[in-house]
């Protein structure tokens, strides 16, 4: 860990992309120079409380890097999906985070679904999952889509929001 304190920025961001430093030494580095903090938060050496501390970061790459990061835990996720709503839901471990946390998308912030299923990649599982469970913004988004189904719209319908319910039968009609 001593080594580390003699090397300068670009031999420690060398060092760190070529995996050849431990978990101590990054708890070192962290927050100390935000090139390292950038680097240190996109590396898969990176542990999960590393990561949580980074998450906190000023600089909104050092942030994304970590929303990014295979090893975020969904906490930090959930703490960084109003920001970066397509990185939480396309993060590779989401569908083993929702199954470890059936309740998961109800712990987002107002809005953070809404942003994602604006996006025209917003896989149907998810729109599905808003139509019954959804805010009546997440509602308004699904009845603006290009590709709406008659399956949403009957679920939006039968839903408990009364003027978005309204709406979808108008559509239905």
């Amino acid at each position: 860990s001593l080594m580390v304190h003699n090397m300068t920025e670009s031999q420690i961001i060398n060092k760190l992309n070529d995996s050849e430093l431990d978990i101590e030494d990054l708890t070192d580095l962290i927050e100390r120079s935000y090139r390292i903090d950038c680097a240190v938060a996109a590396s898969p050496l990176a542990s999960a409380m590393i990561l949580d501390k980074l998450a906190h970061s000023c600089h909104i790459e050092v942030r994304y890097n970590v929303a990014c990061n295979d090893n975020t835990s969904d906490k930090t996720l959930i703490y960084l999906s109003k920001e970066f709503p397509k990185e939480f839901f396309e993060h590779p471990f989401f569908n083993l985070f929702l199954l470890d946390n059936p309740d998961l998308l109800k712990q987002l912030e107002p809005g953070t679904l809404k942003s994602y299923l604006n996006d025209p990649a917003c896989p149907d599982a998810f729109i599905k999952w808003a139509c019954y469970y959804g805010y009546k913004t997440d509602h308004l988004t699904i009845l603006k889509r290009k590709n709406l189904t008659v399956e949403h719209l009957v679920i939006i319908a039968n839903g408990r929001h009364p003027m978005t319910s309204e709406r979808a039968i108008e559509r239905l009609i």
